[in-house]
């Protein structure tokens, strides 16, 4: 086959991760110390205190005038503040913000942070954004998320999360911890066997979901602030997340790892059962992230699926923060080739990826004049008349994901006589016999080696399809 003028269907996956930087700027703070993990803030000299990052004496301690910072402008809307200091970032200051450590832009003022810390059932060590020394030499360890989940008692849940943040708080000011907790982990259970399966609320999508809700509540809400009707500005008592995003709840089984395993979910079971908890910390618990995991979901990397992304958590749900991906995942999207729904070519900025199979939408292309025909001799080899329904089928090339084994794409009834023969002969169109449906709900063409099949693969014969410009 040969197309005069092709348009290939093309997906331009760009890795939207919003950088959040308003949080590290924006959290109010009663009584904080401006604290990085990573060393000493560097407009901080001995016995100073500052309780937030724009403050004048801490820019006239840097050397800076922090009235040309538009960004520390308290009038303005946090929106316009964060736009603004994003823009006066080079691209590589940028890159450096980007991981769970990040190293601040001190021609700005921007300190150095550390995002990572957890707090699932309480302060934890895990993660490099808090410490126990002397002074602090531990924190409340409440019972496994899997163990309070079993009370099935909202108001408790939501109480752990208020001790918790409390503690956090305390542990902030003491320059012992962060504000940004990536907590809770919110996956339901499928399998008892799965190693993880202790830190979640167990298997049931709307307890699950309940208890993100409340216990986000606890970690997040600001008393007095709890029914603000604007949830730009409200102030946080720390930050939450709930993870993993989504359908992830696979370890190391049988060769299956959860950095590249794919999740085959229907789309009801993916609606009713994956989705529900984390729609419900949004909705209920205004959570202030999301995280992404790291395997696929029906083939797309989940946190390059513009779907799950972008259509679903910030257009249908509307989450008022930031996606955040889960430890090395960017690394795993790299390294690992991304298997796309029916072989797609994808961009990454001046990089690009060209599969083996590219295809074309069927709206793009000119159709009418491109056929199949084909003719079937059918033998009767009784002493009566007789007829056969001969129906024809096809087959998508090999390794495109997600589609039909085989459809049918024409039928015929042929009477035949005692010991005679007769011909059943089909003329096809060539788009609607080999078309398939994309991920995105588009029909495409895809190149390759289809075949056409008679009955149940009686008989059965190739046919190539190619593209040229």
């Amino acid at each position: 086959m040969k197309q005069n003028k092709p348009t290939m269907a093309n997906i331009n996956n760009s890795l939207l991760f919003v950088y959040y930087l308003a949080i590290a700027f924006f959290l109010n703070s009663a009584d904080a110390n401006s604290y990085s993990i990573l060393g000493h803030d560097d407009a901080i000299p001995n016995g100073s205190n500052f309780t937030f990052v724009c403050d004048p004496q801490r820019y006239s301690n840097l050397g800076l005038d922090m009235k040309t910072f538009p960004f520390c402008d308290k009038s303005l809307p946090y929106d316009v503040r964060a736009s603004d200091l994003v823009k006066q970032m080079t691209l590589s200051e940028k890159v450096l913000q980007l991981g769970n450590t990040n190293y601040g832009v001190r021609r700005l003022g921007l300190p150095k942070y550390e995002w990572w810390s957890e707090a699932l059932h309480g302060v934890s060590n895990v993660g490099p954004g808090t410490f126990f020394d002397d002074l602090v030499p531990g924190s409340t360890s409440f019972p496994t998320v899997i163990t309070s989940a079993a009370e099935f008692n909202e108001s408790l849940w939501k109480t752990i999360g208020k001790a918790v943040s409390t503690e956090a708080r305390a542990m902030y000011n003491l320059r012992r911890a962060g504000l940004t907790y990536w907590s809770q982990n919110i996956n339901v259970v499928r399998d008892p066997r799965w190693g993880r399966a202790i830190e979640t609320p167990r298997e049931d999508p709307f307890v699950v979901g309940k208890y993100a809700a409340n216990y986000v509540r606890g970690l997040q809400d600001v008393e007095g602030t709890e029914n603000s009707t604007d949830l730009n500005p409200r102030p946080l008592k720390v930050s939450s997340c709930c993870k993993h995003y989504a359908a992830y709840d696979v370890d190391n089984w049988k060769g299956i790892e959860r950095y590249s395993f794919d999740a085959r979910v229907a789309e009801q079971d993916m609606v009713e059962t994956f989705l529900r908890p984390f729609e419900m910390c949004v909705k209920e618990g205004d959570v202030s992230s999301i995280m992404c995991s790291y395997n696929r979901v029906d083939g797309i990397q989940a946190c390059a699926d513009p779907k799950l992304l972008n259509q679903t958590i910030r257009g249908e749900w509307d989450l008022h923060g930031y996606i955040v991906s889960d430890c090395d995942s960017i690394e795993v999207l790299t390294q690992r080739r991304m298997q796309l729904q029916h072989c797609y070519s994808i961009k990454y900025g001046n990089d690009s990826h060209n599969p083996t199979c590219p295809s074309i939408r069927i709206d793009d292309m000119d159709c009418k004049d491109h056929k199949i025909e084909f003719e079937v001799e059918v033998q009767n080899t009784g002493s009566g008349d007789g007829s056969e329904v001969v129906i024809a089928y096809s087959k998508p090339p090999q390794g495109i994901l997600a589609t039909h084994i085989k459809q049918v794409i024409g039928f015929q009834r042929v009477l035949v006589p005692a010991g005679g023969s007769k011909n059943a002969r089909f003329v096809l169109n060539l788009c609607d016999s080999l078309r398939v449906v994309d991920y995105n709900a588009y029909t495409v063409l895809p190149s390759g080696g289809h075949t056409i099949t008679i009955g149940e693969d009686i008989v059965s014969f190739p046919l190539d399809v190619n593209f040229s410009s």
